[in-house]
């Protein structure tokens, strides 16, 4: 370590929460293996968010990139970036170089999983520059079951750019047509209808669609229905209560819980002829790709079916426009299938028998 050998370093991450509870904990945990204690062998100022080394006059300083040019009165001899994926542009990148101003022999170290051949990319192809790729399954302090596990729910192409660090060009294609299988028959089982809410009939505003999938005793699945609209809430409110009727009191009917949705499941549940249903308010977790991800690596495996009716293709040409870099035009009905994915993933959601 540099700063072991009386070299001042930077090391630069996207936020501070992941600054605080992620590299600091993991670079206390580094000195501690290494026999560093604290006062004795190193100061650490909490306030400063720096390691002063008592010996040799070394320094790590731990730093957000969030605001970039906060960091140009440093004087470094060497940083490094992590997570450098979770930087838009090479931005941050530009600005440490210009504060390897304390030696002739600076060095500089970036870490990452690919994002797609973005600035990290162009970075890596350079001529001067060495990539040095390691696979998750080298890592021999992850069990495997945790590995299998995220191979469960990533796409081979994901998994090839999150698993085994290639750049991977996504654009539109993240999910293939030739994945949809149909059935000609409604499977029987556990049920959810999710409704990806956006109230407004301007050419700009999304659509609100509601996405009906069904799980079996055998954990096999189907998209049974997914539909649009573009409403006012009172028009929007009306279908959400026909269309629970016509799947019946056995789906829970479930609202995204963002921004006013939290009223409008109010509004909702305020309703009369609701009273029998099973309505709930869910938050999404994870970004719109790691929702898609986490259904669409089943429907590469055939886990996944779609009920043969009308609105196929409507919902098939959605999903394999869908982009990694959010410049699709649309993923409404696909934000439906995920949200009720969701729940009905969560073993503690109670869904009634079909």
């Amino acid at each position: 370590m540099s700063a072991v050998k009386g070299r001042h370093y930077c090391f630069v991450s996207f936020s501070y929460p992941t600054l605080r509870d992620v590299a600091l904990v993991t670079l206390k945990g580094i000195l501690d293996e290494w026999g560093f204690n604290p006062n004795d062998h190193y100061i650490f100022n909490k306030t400063e968010m720096s390691f002063d080394f008592l010996q040799t006059g070394g320094k790590i300083l731990l730093r957000s990139g969030d605001r970039p040019d906060s960091l140009r009165g440093l004087n470094l001899n060497d940083f490094g970036i992590d997570e450098a994926r979770e930087f838009k542009d090479d931005s941050i990148f530009k600005v440490m170089l210009g504060r390897l101003r304390r030696s002739s022999d600076a060095t500089w170290c970036i870490t990452s999983t690919p994002l797609g051949k973005n600035w990290i990319y162009d970075l890596v192809t350079a001529d001067d520059v060495e990539l040095i790729t390691q696979s998750t399954w080298s890592n021999p302090f992850l069990p495997i079951e945790y590995i299998e596990e995220l191979k469960k729910r990533y796409t081979s192409e994901f998994a090839r750019q999150e698993l085994e660090g290639a750049f991977v060009t996504f654009g539109a294609g993240i999910v293939k047509p030739d994945w949809f299988l149909y059935d000609d028959h409604l499977m029987k089982g556990d049920a959810v209808r999710f409704w990806d809410i956006a109230v407004g009939t301007k050419d700009h505003n999304d659509f609100s669609a509601g996405g009906k999938l069904c799980r079996d005793s055998s954990q096999r699945f189907q998209i049974q229905d997914v539909i649009k609209h573009k409403l006012q809430w009172p028009e929007l409110k009306r279908e959400i209560i026909k269309t629970a009727h016509l799947d019946g009191v056995d789906v829970p009917v479930i609202l995204e819980n963002a921004g006013q949705q939290a009223a409008l499941f109010d509004d909702l549940c305020r309703e009369p002829e609701m009273n029998a249903y099973q309505i709930k308010c869910e938050r999404p977790n994870g970004s719109k790709m790691s929702r898609l991800m986490s259904w669409a690596s089943r429907l590469e495996r055939g886990q996944i079916t779609i009920y043969r009716e009308s609105w196929n293709k409507m919902f098939v040409d959605e999903a394999i426009a869908f982009t990694a870099d959010d410049s699709h035009a649309h993923d409404d009905m696909i934000d439906s299938i995920s949200g009720a994915w969701q729940a009905l993933s969560t073993p503690s959601f109670f869904v009634g028998g079909a």
